[in-house]
């Protein structure tokens, strides 16, 4: 297949920038955040940012507030001129301008909070629940949580397409196979389409195909001391028109449970995480494609330059490092971060 895109090692890169550490940073028209959970317990869940200029404040909302972001901090979206963090274990949304990283307010209580995005009509959308699921409806300017819809259980990373939002029902603690569909102009479920088990993460490709990575389920004894069910991961095809699912096929091998779904920047190749970095061509869908990296990595985001942006994987002692590829390979810079990375998000 053509990717576009070298196989290499990682091994064979060469860093040829370096950051420049700073704790008050310059805030950029063009900034990376880089979400860092902590270890959990530790209330010491970060969110670093680095500016156009290579510049690299680690931690600038203690910085700027003297206190921290909470307890593992899940996602984030920068949204008119506000940061809305996400943090899981604390059980809420934290807010602050993007200028200065000065605390806005915090939307309290929310019940296990997973994933936010844009919904594209004036309000953020939010999965929470580790068992039956719902999105919240948040008032970005008044920080109100103004609906709640029902979806199903365990609800995590969602995508907008076509006034749409396309949430990954996973399980959370129980278990699930579907994606809910939830018409935006209305705020209500619309469908439910069956995929593979522990759907994780999904995207759309450049011929608007969306794709949904499901991880495949395990189950254990009542004590947790053995597995009695395994099953494959899936990559599952739906047109974002009909709805249809168009394509079904495995992913791995039974107990590998790949995870993380990227799409390219021009949107015809998906890269994937199991094991290694793989990419495939989405006219093709010839899996399980090319390795692209060897070896595992926390997380995984493409720019829309084509730069690719990973992580070390966390022990949850010791900071984490985030990698600046270009889609050919090269390794262009490396960032000691904080602890836990999880993902990048561009500004």
């Amino acid at each position: 297949m053509i990717l576009g895109f070298a196989v290499f090692a990682l091994a064979s890169c060469k860093k040829d920038e370096k950051e420049e550490v700073v704790e008050t940073p310059s805030v950029t028209a063009e900034g990376i955040y880089v979400l860092n959970e902590g270890n959990f317990l530790a209330n010491n869940a970060s969110l670093s940012y680095i500016n156009s200029n290579n510049e690299l404040s680690v931690d600038p909302f203690f910085d700027k507030n003297g206190v921290g972001l909470g307890d593992v901090l899940q996602s984030f979206v920068a949204y008119d001129g506000k940061g809305f963090a996400v943090l899981n274990n604390s059980g809420k949304v934290e807010v602050f301008s993007l200028s200065d990283f000065s605390s806005v307010g915090t939307i309290n209580a929310v019940s296990y909070p997973r994933y936010i995005v844009n919904g594209g009509n004036g309000k953020l959308y939010l999965s929470s629940g580790s068992m039956a699921g719902q999105v919240l409806v948040i008032n970005p300017s008044s920080l109100i949580v103004e609906n709640t819809i029902t979806v199903g259980n365990g609800p995590e990373r969602m995508l907008v397409r076509n006034e749409k939002l396309f949430v990954c029902n996973s399980g959370g603690f129980i278990q699930d196979n579907t994606v809910s569909v939830i018409d935006l102009a209305t705020n209500t479920v619309t469908n439910t389409i069956t995929v593979g088990d522990r759907p994780i993460d999904i995207d759309v490709d450049a011929a608007g195909n969306i794709w949904v990575m499901c991880q495949g389920k395990t189950v254990y004894n009542e004590d947790y001391t053995e597995i009695i069910e395994e099953t494959q991961g899936r990559l599952v095809r739906i047109n974002s028109t009909t709805l249809a699912v168009t394509g079904n096929e495995t992913v791995g091998s039974v107990g590998q449970h790949p995870s993380i779904l990227e799409i390219s920047a021009d949107g015809n190749s998906l890269f994937y995480v199991n094991g290694n970095v793989y990419a495939f061509s989405t006219t093709t869908a010839d899996l399980p494609g090319t390795v692209w990296m060897s070896g595992n990595v926390g997380s995984l985001d493409i720019r829309s330059n084509g730069e690719v942006w990973t992580s070390s994987v966390s022990n949850y002692i010791d900071p984490s490092v985030v990698s600046r590829y270009s889609s050919t390979g090269e390794l262009l810079n490396q960032f000691t971060v904080g602890m836990g990375t999880n993902g990048v998000v561009f500004n």
